[in-house]
């Protein structure tokens, strides 16, 4: 069944010919699996800033104009530093309880997970999911975050080609 789902997520994301629409994909997808998702993004200067997020969060006007948090131990930092997810409990820090203020009304979920895009070797953004969906399984939930940032990135580049007319 895992891998019947992990097709059709690929499929789902890689039929569409905007990235807004591939994000949405993504997210119905993995609402299964974590109730509240986010697609963070570094601009040039890189800092994070959320760019996306389904309808489950409560958010400050504030939340959308604060960078992640990269000085301080954090899931964010852990996920940057290493090029690998961040899959865990939440933490308390600084920059954790910041975070969850600005985006959660100061509540911490049960369960975090940030997925690090990477592009060229360095971390273009992040896929973040939090709170267990209905079918929240650790290692299954994890293998759909991966592949589902996987596939998002490779559908942007492949629509910012087709949009800049280069084919290669």
């Amino acid at each position: 069944i895992l891998e019947s789902r992990r097709l059709w997520l690929v499929r789902k994301i890689k039929d569409n010919l905007d990235p807004q629409q591939a994000l949405l994909s993504a997210f119905r997808i993995l609402q299964d699996y974590y109730k509240k998702l986010m697609w963070v993004v570094r601009d040039q200067k890189g800092y994070a800033y959320p760019i996306a997020c389904n309808s489950e969060w409560e958010f400050t006007e504030d939340a959308w104009n604060e960078p992640m948090a990269f000085k301080h131990v954090n899931p964010f930092r852990t996920a940057k530093l290493t090029q690998k997810p961040y899959h865990g409990p939440v933490f308390s820090s600084p920059a954790t309880d910041k975070y969850f203020k600005l985006w959660n009304r100061g509540v911490k979920p049960d369960f975090f997970t940030i997925v690090p895009v990477i592009m060229y070797g360095k971390v273009f953004g992040y896929l973040v999911g939090c709170e267990k969906g209905p079918h929240f399984n650790k290692t299954a939930s994890l293998e759909m975050m991966e592949l589902a940032a996987s596939e998002l990135l490779e559908t942007f580049v492949k629509i910012h080609k087709k949009l800049s007319g280069n084919k290669a």
